[in-house]
């Protein structure tokens, strides 16, 4: 739903899911660290879906439904068709579809808001954000 056209931003995330560090194992680790963290994924993830899902027009829901397919574009498929059927919040597929979705839930927030603060989504994509962080830590190191 959600995809990264920016050249470098691709690969500087690509070096970091082959790197020692802030890789997808690293991410899943932060991710069970707390509970928090994963309540705030699980609403990620689910409000991922339901976008998913939103997008759909009604005769395409219809036309997914007759084909049983609603499993893989509702609710209970999150960011980069992670299943959600088993309540596994601290999955990580790809860290570029959770930059993705990071980077359009920050936009829509800065659409909304008038304060030009920091996002506060209470669905923000953690996963997404901690990768952010971490290629400007990198990018300020050089």
């Amino acid at each position: 739903m959600y995809w990264l056209t920016s050249p470098k931003l691709r690969i500087l995330i690509s070096k970091m899911e082959l790197s020692k560090d802030n890789n997808v194992q690293t991410m899943e680790q932060r991710l069970r660290s707390s509970q928090d963290n994963l309540d705030q994924m699980e609403r990620a993830h689910k409000s991922y879906g339901r976008s998913r899902w939103e997008l759909l027009t009604p005769q395409d829901k219809k036309s997914v439904m007759q084909r049983g397919w609603e499993n893989a574009l509702d609710e209970r498929r999150g960011v980069a068709g992670i299943s959600l059927v088993k309540g596994r919040f601290d999955c990580v597929k790809c860290l570029h579809a959770h930059v993705a979705h990071y980077l359009a839930q920050v936009a829509e927030w800065e659409e909304e808001s008038q304060d030009g603060g920091e996002c506060k989504r209470d669905d923000l994509n953690l996963v997404g954000k901690w990768t952010m962080e971490s290629i400007e830590a990198l990018l300020l190191a050089l």
